[in-house]
């Protein structure tokens, strides 16, 4: 393998690098399951219709932190 593009998600990244794609070897998402089980079974059956051989999926689970911060109110954290 020679080269590689690697995103979180493929519907956000691999379309900024849609005039790479057929000049890459492999590439590899990273998103995965979430706790919200609608979205869980939508990736998975993105995964599973996905028109690309060449895309590994890491499946790893998402941090679920979306709309979790109050950024008129930010409050520190030891994190």
């Amino acid at each position: 393998m020679k080269r590689v593009i690697i995103v979180a998600h493929p519907d956000d990244e691999i379309l900024f690098f849609s005039s790479l794609l057929n000049k890459v070897d492999k590439i590899i998402v990273c998103f995965g399951p979430s706790k919200n089980q609608t979205v869980s079974k939508g990736r998975e059956k993105l995964q599973s219709q996905y028109p690309l051989s060449k895309v590994q999926w890491l499946n790893m689970q998402e941090s679920d932190t979306y709309l979790s911060a109050n950024w008129n109110n930010p409050v520190v954290t030891d994190a």
